[in-house]
């Protein structure tokens, strides 16, 4: 809840941007950013003491032998307006190599950093250029788009560093200005972000569906297990990364729950990993696996090794088949990226629909059919990342050699999403 300080503050901002720059939606980015393992350094005192402060959270990670792996973030909680500077709240955090569900607890030492695993958050962003004592204008810009696009501040405010001020001159300095925020109401598009999701794949999703107009917001599985994220989203994506996660996860009562989402009016989209799960069985590398739900009516199979044996993985050609809305006047080949999915051929008889096949096999490569009043999108194939672009946010895997797309597959997921929720792709 906002305190009367906080909406102070957020006039104030807004106030500070000239009518002729009113925020727009062009101007703002909406997308998910998944949980990671940040070293902290909390700061109490004037803000720009926390370039300092990142100094020392430098030293304490290349102490303890982590190594940064994204840019630093500034945190900031408070109104400098409304507080004193000795008083005031940030937080340096920098994006480590630590991994794993339990993290170590090593001892804060003198600069009292620590280690903190973030929750998935929904951000609105905008670029700043320029020195970063003038950022302000851009939160208020920010602030005045948010009601155009449906969302509503639950903070707080942080900043990404994108270059290096020690060689950058300040006015070509670059700060990503980062909300965060939530969906006014339901999310059409609910991104499952606990264990087994790989974030870069989750970030890259969410940066497709809100380029095309849908609103999105993380779903843990807590959420699914209590049957609590049937009220806030219309479709679950169930993302690429690691089955057995999802299944550990989601319990019996999170499987049920699912498939009477979808029963009732849900979507449901799996890639890969999502694909997977969808099924009461699977065959992993010549070995079956009792799965808990029963959405797809098949038995997914893989690795494909004719086209990236286990843990290789490939661009590779596919076809398109059929005149679904998914995948209507869209060209019939197509080159995706392949990252050990199933084949998805269904039992003979069920009213599935193929909507692509790999060149290399034949083999169903994406189907959709309809479970009771809802709908549901597989795909083997990674549609989620744009190898011609850095509008995904991830250099994955176009930085490994021999990784390429002629075309990015962005307008076939947003079709998949407008076609279970029964709209047009903006």
């Amino acid at each position: 809840m906002r305190t009367r300080k906080t909406a102070a503050f957020l006039v104030m901002l807004m106030a500070a941007v000239p009518a002729a720059r009113a925020g727009t939606p062009k101007d703002v980015e909406v997308r998910l950013i998944p949980s990671r393992v940040d070293a902290v350094i909390d700061h109490t005192g004037p803000y720009h003491e926390l370039s300092g402060v990142f100094l020392q959270l430098l030293d304490w990670i290349s102490e303890r032998g982590w190594w940064p792996v994204d840019r630093g973030v500034g945190v900031y909680f408070d109104d400098p307006s409304q507080v004193p500077a000795k008083r005031l709240r940030s937080q340096a955090r920098i994006p480590v190599n630590v991994y794993g569900k339990y993290l170590p607890a090593p001892p804060p030492g003198p600069e009292n950093g620590r280690l903190d695993r973030t929750a998935p958050v929904v951000v609105a962003s905008a670029l700043h250029v320029g020195p970063y004592d003038r950022v302000f204008p851009t939160y208020g810009m920010l602030f005045q788009a948010l009601p155009a696009l449906h969302l509503r501040y639950v903070g707080p405010m942080q900043e990404v560093y994108l270059n290096d001020p020690a060689v950058t001159p300040p006015e070509k300095l670059e700060t990503e200005v980062q909300l965060v925020v939530e969906p006014e109401g339901r999310a059409d598009v609910g991104l499952y972000s606990d264990w087994g999701g790989y974030g870069p794949g989750i970030e890259a999703a969410s940066a497709c569906f809100t380029a095309a107009g849908f609103s999105i917001r993380p779903v843990m599985a807590a959420e699914i297990n209590d049957g609590s994220f049937a009220k806030k989203v219309r479709l679950l994506y169930m993302p690429g990364g690691w089955a057995e996660h999802y299944v550990r996860d989601i319990d019996e009562h999170g499987a049920r729950a699912i498939e009477r989402f979808v029963e009732r009016g849900g979507g449901y989209i799996g890639i890969c990993a999502g694909a997977y799960y969808a099924a009461k069985q699977i065959v992993w590398a010549n070995q079956t696996w009792p799965y808990d739900i029963d959405l797809f009516p098949g038995v997914p199979e893989g690795p494909i090794r004719a086209i990236a044996p286990w843990p290789r993985y490939a661009t590779t050609p596919i076809t398109l088949v059929g005149d679904h809305p998914i995948v209507r006047g869209e060209g019939r080949r197509r080159t995706a990226l392949y990252y050990g999915g199933p084949v998805l051929r269904p039992r003979e008889g069920a009213a599935v629909t193929i909507l692509a096949t790999y060149d290399v096999t034949g083999d169903p490569a994406m189907v959709a059919f309809e479970r009771g009043k809802g709908r549901v999108f597989l795909s083997s194939v990674h549609l989620e990342y744009d190898l011609t672009s850095k509008r995904d946010h991830t250099e994955w895997p176009e930085n490994e050699k021999g990784i390429d797309d002629p075309e990015p597959d962005w307008d076939l997921l947003q079709r998949a999403v407008a076609w279970i929720l029964g709209r047009k792709v903006r």
